[in-house]
């Protein structure tokens, strides 16, 4: 029985001829010429490629069931590999523990703030926030530069907000930012909630008119790090189920 690990590398390599015979197949002059390599280069890629169980040969080169499935998972796990190479300078601020799935950061648009740039990615959301109809989730910080933004949104563009927040991050919105919040709140449309045991960055569901957005934004201390945003159904299913287990654990604040 062959490795995983070794099948992954036959994957890696391989990858190009697998995709070409997925649709249809294919024979081995013509994969070559699509591939743009030797004729002996596929026969020794076919005969890998074979031994393995991931193609056949009858009238051509194609897929067998065990290839298709396997080209699935490759692919899928290429993804999440680039997802996390994509996300790596945001994820540092994490700690080992923090709750993060590889659906969020598949495929999913980084931005990250630098030392030239340092409001990038507080920018990114400003501008999210901005085109969106509805936003829920959880913030692990609230920067007081936002909350005029999120004021205005609600009150004034119709804006719909829940937030899920710690006890010490409301405690700072309420006491820094009354008359907003109570204005935000008179309008019916900002649902504050108090929860425990949230997360180690904040996680909101972003509706706008087009689509819906998990939306990540990292902190360190002082200032946004990283915005990370996904419309990818799984990236937002994923979101929902969290944000729905922090709702099940949170407290309604009192009117």
């Amino acid at each position: 029985m062959t490795a995983p690990s070794t099948l992954v590398e036959v994957l890696a390599r391989r990858a190009d001829l697998l995709r070409a015979v997925r649709a249809a197949s294919r024979s081995k002059p013509r994969l070559a010429e699509e591939l743009g390599v030797s004729r002996s280069t596929v026969d020794r890629a076919v005969r890998e490629l074979e031994a393995e169980g991931f193609v056949e040969r009858a009238d051509g080169v194609s897929l067998t069931l065990q290839g298709r499935l396997a080209v699935k998972s490759y692919e899928a796990l290429a993804a999440d590999l680039d997802g996390l190479d994509a996300a790596a300078s945001v994820l540092g601020t994490l700690p080992e523990d923090a709750r993060v799935d590889t659906a969020l950061l598949r495929d999913a648009a980084v931005v990250e703030a630098s030392p030239v740039a340092p409001q990038r990615a507080t920018e990114a959301y400003r501008s999210l926030a901005a085109d969106a109809t509805r936003i829920r989730g959880y913030a692990s910080t609230l920067l007081d530069s936002t909350v005029p933004t999120l004021h205005d949104q609600i009150v004034e563009a119709g804006l719909e907000m829940e937030l899920l927040l710690g006890p010490e991050v409301l405690s700072a919105l309420v006491g820094s930012h009354r008359r907003a919040v109570a204005d935000a709140r008179d309008t019916g449309r900002m649902a504050l909630r108090e929860v425990e045991d949230g997360l180690a960055y904040s996680l909101l569901l972003v509706e706008t008119p087009e689509t819906t957005y998990a939306t990540a934004l990292f902190y360190d201390g002082t200032a946004h790090t990283g915005l990370v945003r996904n419309d990818a159904p799984a990236a937002v299913e994923w979101a929902e189920s969290v944000y729905e287990d922090l709702l099940a654990a949170a407290d309604q604040l009192p009117e």
